[in-house]
C-alpha cells in the first residue's frame, strides 16, 4: 500500500473542502455564519484555505492549546519534528492545475 498516494489523495479532498468553505463559508446555515465569520476575522491565520501547515498556523494551534489547559507549554514542539507539507503540496498543484 502506497501511503503517500493515500495522504495526497486525502489532503485533495481536505484541499477541496477547504476552498468550498473560503468561497461559500458565509452563504452557509444561518446559524454557523456567525462561528465562521469570526474565525475568518480573528486576525490570524486560524481558518484554514489550504492543507498546507504553516509554521504560524501551527505555533498559534498550540498556544490555544496552553491556554485552554490542553498542552502543558514546555510539551510544545518544533515545527519540523512533526510536520510534512510533501503530500500536502503535491495535492494543493494538483487542485491548482484543475
Amino acid at each position: 500500500m502506497d501511503w503517500g498516494i493515500i495522504a495526497e489523495a486525502i489532503l485533495g479532498v481536505i484541499r477541496s473542502g477547504c476552498a468550498w468553505v473560503s468561497l461559500n463559508g458565509r452563504n452557509t446555515i444561518e446559524d454557523n455564519i456567525a462561528v465562521v465569520s469570526r474565525y475568518r476575522t480573528v486576525g490570524v491565520p486560524i481558518w484554514a484555505t489550504s492543507t498546507i501547515v504553516d509554521p504560524a498556523g501551527l505555533a498559534k494551534a498550540q498556544e490555544i492549546m496552553v491556554v485552554g489547559g490542553v498542552l502543558p507549554a514546555d510539551k510544545k514542539v518544533g515545527y519540523d519534528s512533526i510536520v510534512t507539507n510533501i503530500y500536502a503540496e503535491k495535492a494543493q498543484q494538483k487542485f491548482a492545475s484543475k
